[in-house]
C-alpha cells in the first residue's frame, strides 16, 4: 500500500520510500587539566575511529531519553542534554541512511569517564588537540557547531560556565574558561566585578564560598561555588557587557545557517595536527 504525498493527491510506490534511521551523538564538554576538552569514544564496530558518543533510537523512547541513555552507556556520565541541531547530509554514514539530532552535555570535571557498550575506550580530548580523523565524516563539525552553541550560552549568561568548572572554583579559573570559550580576553578587574556582582544577588545562581579573613593578603584565592537552589539570574544576560543579541535571537540566526550549511554535503573542515590529551 502506497504513502499519499502531502497536499497532492498521489502515491508512492512501496519500492520509492525510505525509512531512515534516527540516532542522537552528544558532545560532551567539560575543563580537564585547565583547558576545554571533550570525550570521544574509540569504536570497537565498524566503521572504526574516533566518535562522538551516541546511538540509535529505540522504538520505546524519545529522542532525549535515547541522548541521555546512551551518555550514560557508552561514557558512564548522567548530565542535563541539550538539543542544538540536526545533520541529515545522505552520506553521513557509510552502513545506513542515518539522520542525527545532536546534543551537547556540559560535565563537572569531578565527574570521571567509563567506556561501555560498542566503546574500545573513551577519552578527553583537549579542544585545541582532536583527532585528524573521525569514524563518521561530519562529527568534527558537529563538534565545532555545539562549541558555537556554548558561545551563544554564555551571550546569555554565565550559568553554562559553572556546569564545567569544580564544585569550588575561582574567578581566575572562571575567567580563564570564559576566554577559551568565546575566544577572546578579558579585562581581569571588569571581569572580577561581574563575578561578584552575580555573587550578590540574593537569587542568583552564584555564591561566596567564605569570605576571605581581614589578615589575608592580595594573593588570597576567593573561591565561589554554584548556588544548588538559585534560579538562573535574568540579570545575568549579555555578561560581555557589549549590545549584541541575546542568546535565543542567536541560537536561530545560527540554526538557519546550520540549515544551509547541512544541504553543502557537511564536508569535513582542514585535518590539523592530532595530539591525544
Amino acid at each position: 500500500m502506497g504513502c499519499d504525498k502531502p497536499f497532492s493527491g498521489k502515491s508512492v510506490p512501496d519500492d520509492q520510500l525510505h525509512h531512515p534511521l534516527v540516532a542522537a551523538d552528544i558532545v560532551i564538554f567539560t575543563l580537564r587539566d585547565k583547558k576545554l576538552s571533550v570525550a570521544l569514544i574509540e569504536r570497537t564496530l565498524d566503521p572504526l575511529g574516533f566518535a562522538l558518543p551516541g546511538g540509535f533510537v529505540r522504538e520505546n523512547e524519545d529522542l532525549d531519553q535515547c541522548a541521555r541513555r546512551e551518555l550514560k552507556e557508552e561514557t558512564g556520565l548522567e548530565a542535563e542534554v541539550h538539543k542544538f541541531d540536526v545533520f541529515s547530509a545522505p552520506d553521513r554514514d557509510k552502513r545506513y541512511r542515518v539522520i542525527s539530532v545532536a546534543y551537547y552535555a556540559l560535565i563537572s570535571p569531578d565527574q570521571q569517564l567509563k567506556a561501555g557498550t560498542d566503546a574500545k575506550a573513551v577519552k578527553w580530548w583537549g579542544w585545541d588537540s582532536l583527532p585528524d580523523h573521525f569514524a563518521f565524516a561530519d562529527h568534527r563539525i558537529i563538534l565545532d557547531r555545539a562549541f558555537e552553541a556554548l558561545q551563544d550560552e554564555l551571550y546569555e549568561s554565565f550559568d553554562s560556565l559553572y556546569a564545567l568548572l569544580p564544585k569550588q572554583f575561582t574567578v581566575s579559573e572562571m575567567q580563564e574558561l570564559y576566554e577559551q570559550v568565546t575566544t577572546k580576553k578579558e579585562d581581569r578587574s571588569n571581569f572580577r566585578k561581574r563575578v561578584k556582582a552575580q555573587a550578590k544577588k540574593p537569587k542568583g545562581s552564584l555564591e561566596l564560598v567564605d569570605e576571605p579573613p581581614q589578615s589575608a593578603g592580595r594573593g588570597h584565592s576567593i573561591k565561589y561555588k554554584r548556588r544548588q537552589d538559585g534560579a538562573p539570574c535574568a540579570e545575568a544576560a549579555n555578561v560581555s557587557g557589549n549590545k549584541e543579541p541575546g542568546a535565543s535571537q542567536r541560537r536561530r540566526v545560527f540554526r538557519r545557517r546550520a540549515s544551509t550549511d547541512n544541504r553543502e554535503s557537511e564536508k569535513s573542515p582542514e585535518p590539523k595536527p592530532s595530539k591525544r590529551d
